[in-house]
């Protein structure tokens, strides 16, 4: 949490920015107690994780937005495949920034 992959840049892994997925994620907290459970955690335990649906079985519950994770990629495969496989990426890359 709250780095941005120096290890992967330097590895030459390519970057995808963290702006990737839908929607905001929450991390989710009971009345009265101190940790922070992750939407998956939660979901586990409730049958969903949307902060909504949490709220209308919970409505004193705590949460608060997680931060999102840079992401990179690497590619383990020939040349020939990595060219193919970069022409069919969902997402662009981006430079490091």
């Amino acid at each position: 949490m709250n780095h941005k992959g120096i290890i992967y840049r330097a590895s030459n892994w390519l970057y995808q920015g963290n702006e990737i997925g839908t929607g905001d994620a929450y991390m989710y907290r009971y009345p009265n107690t101190e940790n922070w459970l992750s939407d998956r955690a939660i979901g586990e335990q409730l049958g969903t994780n949307g902060l909504k649906a949490v709220l209308s079985k919970i409505p004193d519950m705590e949460y608060k937005r997680k931060l999102r994770k840079h992401r990179y990629i690497y590619f383990l495969c020939s040349k020939k495949e990595k060219k193919r496989l970069m022409g069919e990426l969902k997402h662009p890359l981006l430079s490091y920034g």
